[in-house]
């Protein structure tokens, strides 16, 4: 291996990336004395980012780097931001990432029975119809996951429960003195 003081330039793959191509540039990184390169898939890559072939001309480039003494780094992700695989990850919405939904109020009611009751605009009741609905191309808003009693002192969380069933979410609802500096918000639901 060369020096690890000496600079490992990001080797952009913007075109028709091939065994041979991969040989020259190489050379070239090899000729200015880099320590090694870091491949970086970026727009006008022409194989899929992550398909077999990306994979085979990534391999070829480890070894064909370990046969010079040069490190061979693979940058995260194609193209910017990092995180998103080129679009795979946010194909799927089971992918995607999850939020929680916080609420400082919610309709009083005297009527809560069941979590259908306790509802926001275009949630279902839990995550197996999400999923169905999801699925069928009917992605809802969110889903139901649970309701939580969260007290802060300031913006420090001081305590948290888990409400379970109907009768105990209503019950947290239910208008009630709050000592002063202690606050109650409800987690409703998650979001996809």
């Amino acid at each position: 291996m060369r020096s690890e003081k000496n600079s490992i330039p990001f080797w952009s793959w913007n075109c028709e990336v091939t065994e041979a191509l991969i040989d020259t540039q190489l050379a070239v990184f090899e000729e200015m004395g880099f320590a090694g390169v870091c491949i970086h898939p970026r727009a006008g890559l022409d194989v899929p980012y992550l398909g077999e072939r990306f994979m085979a001309l990534v391999r070829y480039a480890v070894a064909a780097c370990a046969k010079k003494g040069l490190q061979c780094w693979l940058y995260d992700d194609d193209r910017f931001p990092s995180g998103a695989a080129d679009g795979l990850v946010t194909q799927d919405w089971r992918t995607m990432g999850v939020f929680l939904l916080f609420t400082e109020s919610y309709p009083q009611r005297a009527d809560y029975r069941s979590v259908s009751d306790f509802l926001l605009p275009d949630y279902v009741a839990d995550a197996d119809t999400y999923a169905a609905r999801a699925d069928a191309g009917a992605l809802p808003a969110g889903y139901f996951a649970a309701a939580y009693e969260l007290e802060f002192s300031g913006t420090t969380l001081v305590s948290h429960t888990r409400l379970s069933g109907a009768e105990e979410i209503a019950q947290a609802f239910t208008p009630r003195t709050i000592p002063l500096g202690l606050y109650k918000l409800f987690c409703l639901g998650e979001l996809a």
